[in-house]
């Protein structure tokens, strides 16, 4: 389900359930469309965008399965505000991997951005893991991208599962007309 509101003066794109190539396309031509006359907002919340429903499109523990594909699932939303933009993002992880993808989290919410710009090459030099589709760096430009203004918690739902939610702060940026 794909929504776009407005509520209290805040511009919301809102979308919960399969997260797949066409999903994340329509999406991102709403989010190009919308922003079409400020380049470097466009920019900046397309990237951050790509990264976080990328990262449900590969990694999301909830999927759906027929006879030939899986579908992933999680939700992704970009809110205008006064000052800034918020970004969020949720889906299901592995109980297996919470703890390290908690740790990655706190890692990277310690670092500066020249912190963060050195450890994003450093990760680049490491072997990928088993579940990687790229060299694990995704969160790391988000960081960079948002100037470390996230918010990330995992909450278990049972035995098997946690809620890994993101949630990102971009300032608005005044762009040269």
């Amino acid at each position: 389900m794909s929504v776009e509101v407005q509520t209290n003066n805040s511009k919301v794109v809102f979308h919960s359930g399969v997260i797949d190539e066409l999903v994340i396309s329509h999406l991102g031509d709403q989010i190009r469309e919308r922003f079409a006359d400020a380049p470097k907002t466009n920019r900046k919340l397309f990237s951050i965008f790509m990264e976080l429903t990328q990262n449900i499109f590969f990694y999301s523990a909830e999927k759906i399965t027929d006879s030939d594909s899986e579908k992933r699932i999680g939700s992704v939303s970009i809110t205008e505000e006064e000052e800034q933009y918020t970004i969020q993002c949720s889906n299901l992880v592995e109980q297996q991997y919470a703890g390290e993808l908690e740790e990655s989290c706190a890692t990277i919410k310690g670092m500066d951005k020249e912190a963060l710009r050195k450890y994003k090459r450093e990760q680049r030099g490491k072997p990928q893991g088993e579940r990687s589709k790229g060299a694990g760096i995704g969160l790391i430009q988000v960081a960079i991208l948002s100037e470390n203004n996230l918010q990330a918690s995992i909450v278990p739902e049972n035995e098997d599962f946690s809620r890994y939610s993101l949630d990102i702060k971009v300032e608005k940026i005044v762009e040269d007309q």
